[in-house]
């Protein structure tokens, strides 16, 4: 990786270094320095490629995005050919990921579409109710009404239940209910694992991985599954962020604390 290079360079960095939806290194802030780390083995003479959108949206969405924002259609072998999926909602069924990331649920082949409609119609008005709201109980009753209905007719591994489940996730949070936000960062963290399977080391999952370890860790019999979480989340911010980068110290000292329950 490259060292110690200015945010007044970052916009040379994007232009030298070509997007890739399956990129093989990431750009990590340090105060005033720009880092350049890559996240799996580049050979000598690779070009470094890496992405600046959002890598968990379907295939026609980053494709959109790029051309409506930067000026390109990304031909990439990510975009070019499907992704297969083993779907752990029907028993580990292969599915293309674009369908599951806006398909609907399976087994509402037979729902009209005015009934369908309808559904996703009370879950947006009921998230827009919560814009207005100053009590976060009664906010995160609302979300948590609108994600139940999106699960009626959405595939699990929909961009908008994901989308809801990080809601659900802050608004438990919030409010203390550890139970509840372990629940939520456990269908966060299935999905980035599902949609970022083809990105190895992704700083996003390894952020919510350490968040799922801090959660367990609350509940006396997931700690060890939280400390498994973390050791992943640790290996992942090794390559990342570094040794001496604060999340992966505060990882360690949290393998170490919970290592000595």
């Amino acid at each position: 990786f490259f060292g110690g290079v200015r945010r007044a360079l970052i916009g040379r960095i994007i232009d030298v270094h070509r997007f890739e939806c399956a990129p093989n290194c990431v750009l990590v802030y340090e105060g005033s320095t720009i880092r350049v780390r890559t996240i799996r083995r580049v050979d000598a003479g690779e070009e470094l490629c890496h992405s600046y959108i959002d890598l968990c949206s379907p295939t026609a969405l980053r494709r959109n995005a790029l051309v409506e924002t930067y000026g390109f259609d990304c031909d990439c072998d990510h975009c070019s050919s499907p992704t297969v999926v083993r779907h752990r909602a029907e028993a580990g069924a292969e599915k293309d990921l674009d369908c599951c990331l806006v398909g609907p649920a399976s087994g509402t082949e037979e729902m009209s579409s005015s009934e369908r409609e309808g559904i996703l119609t009370r879950a947006a008005a009921l998230e827009a109710e919560c814009a207005t709201m100053d009590d976060v109980k009664c906010e995160r009753q609302k979300l948590t009404e609108a994600k139940e209905l999106l699960a009626q007719v959405l595939d699990p591994l929909h961009s908008e239940l994901y989308r809801l489940h990080g809601l659900c996730l802050n608004a438990a949070i919030v409010e203390a209910d550890y139970e509840a936000a372990l629940v939520e960062c456990s269908e966060v963290v299935h999905f980035l694992e599902t949609t970022l399977e083809h990105v190895p080391n992704h700083p996003l999952l390894a952020l919510q991985l350490y968040t799922l370890s801090d959660l367990e860790a609350t509940i006396p019999s997931r700690r060890a599954s939280a400390k498994e979480h973390l050791m992943k989340a640790k290996k992942m911010l090794l390559v990342t962020h570094g040794p001496d980068a604060k999340m992966t110290r505060g990882a360690q000292a949290g393998i170490e604390a919970l290592s000595g329950l």
